[in-house]
């Protein structure tokens, strides 16, 4: 028995010393290694996966169609991001950390994914849109797009009727790779939303693409992800950021047609000439809060409590404060005046708070402290307080 635990003893002293040999080798490439003990213990190898062979194709394919496409999956993008700044940093506890999860594998990001997003620029695609789906169908791949008006040519004015993609997947065998389309819409990206609708792509199986979006411009950078060649946007954290804010609500150009049909569009040439130097203030703050990273929206600042929001207004002559009562909301863009802006996502119970459930109807005078059904007194300023609470704009 003891001859028994000695040997024990000295075979797990021989394990820790081989183990510690081979993390000393900084010089031979981990994933080497990785491979190298992968075949030992019998694991598959990357070439056997088959998310791992669909992503290659399609890589090859839109290389040769001259589409760039360019990883935009969040899981993916943030386990590259972990990875990039393990890798920055050059100590032994950050190297056995990185070593880790890749010892017995060199497809750490892909293989083993039943579903992964991708992006394409909507130019980009028009253009060789053509050259890589006959290619996929060649390959025996399944393939759906999302197709739909081109919401850009839809104005209050205008009734130009185009379709483009707003979202494509790509099926082999069990394993789906989604094609979100970023068109150029302004001076920001937007990208559409897919439909449940017929033979188009379920939303609840997809990551990015279930509602409308839009992002600041962005340019790529070419990577290797687990040997295939691929393209990311130049920061990824900042576009991961992005992602989760990026929600979008469009005008609804029908009800503000029917809007007009019943009121007319003309207004007062005091009332157009407020209209030009609103748009041109709003233009200078847009410029300016979001120059230095700070979200406004249109109408004002909120502050939240238990159940609901509200925001405070202040009359300048006499001190009096307001507050202005609405049900809690998140933040999406829109355009509004040709400007990229964030307005509530839940824009008619927002409007309806403010304005009352006939707001589409219009009203010849407006009290601002008195008139909306949501407003409450809220106190005064005292009078010491005046020069740091309230000042005025010219």
């Amino acid at each position: 028995m003891r001859r028994e635990v000695t040997l024990a003893i000295i075979l797990l002293a021989s394990l820790t010393f081989l183990f510690l040999q081979i993390l000393s080798l900084k010089g031979i490439d981990n994933q080497i290694i990785g491979s190298s003990l992968g075949k030992v213990i019998g694991l598959r190898k990357k070439t056997d996966d088959l998310m791992w062979r669909h992503l290659k194709l399609l890589s090859t394919v839109a290389t040769s169609a001259e589409l760039e496409l360019f990883v935009i999956d969040p899981d993916v993008l943030q386990d590259l991001a972990v990875e990039q700044i393990s890798n920055a940093r050059a100590n032994n506890s950050d190297f056995i950390w990185n070593f880790a999860p890749r010892m017995f594998s060199n497809c750490r990001h892909i293989c083993g994914r039943k579903r992964i997003v991708l992006g394409a620029f909507g130019k980009s695609w028009k253009s060789s849109k053509s050259v890589f789906q006959a290619t996929m169908l060649q390959q025996r791949v399944q393939q759906k797009c999302c197709e739909k008006q081109d919401p850009r040519l839809l104005t209050i004015d205008s009734r130009q009727y185009a379709t483009i993609d707003f979202h494509c997947s790509y099926t082999l065998g069990n394993v789906v790779v989604d094609i979100v389309l970023f068109h150029e819409w302004g001076n920001f990206l937007w990208h559409g939303a897919v439909s449940e609708r017929g033979e188009e792509i379920p939303k609840s199986e997809i990551e990015i693409g279930k509602r409308e979006g839009a992002f600041n411009r962005f340019s790529l950078k070419k990577e290797t992800l687990d040997g295939i060649g691929v393209f990311l946007p130049q920061h990824p954290l900042r576009f991961l950021a992005e992602t989760k804010q990026s929600g979008f609500v469009r005008c609804d150009v029908q009800r503000a047609r029917k809007f007009f049909a019943n009121h007319g569009e003309g207004m007062p040439k005091e009332a157009a000439e407020f209209t030009d130097a609103a748009r041109e203030l709003l233009k200078t703050a847009v410029t300016a809060l979001d120059g230095i990273g700070i979200r406004f929206w249109l109408s004002s600042g909120t502050c939240l409590e238990t159940d609901h929001m509200w925001n405070g207004g202040t009359r300048a002559r006499t001190g009096e404060k307001y507050k202005y009562i609405f049900p809690k909301f998140t933040l999406c863009w829109t355009v509004f005046l040709s400007l990229r802006v964030r307005v509530p996502c839940e824009t008619q119970q927002y409007i309806e708070a403010n304005y009352g459930f006939d707001w589409d109807t219009p009203v010849k005078e407006w009290k601002w402290n008195k008139s909306p059904p949501n407003v409450r007194p809220n106190g005064v300023w005292g009078k010491t307080e005046w020069p740091e609470v309230i000042q005025t704009f010219t």
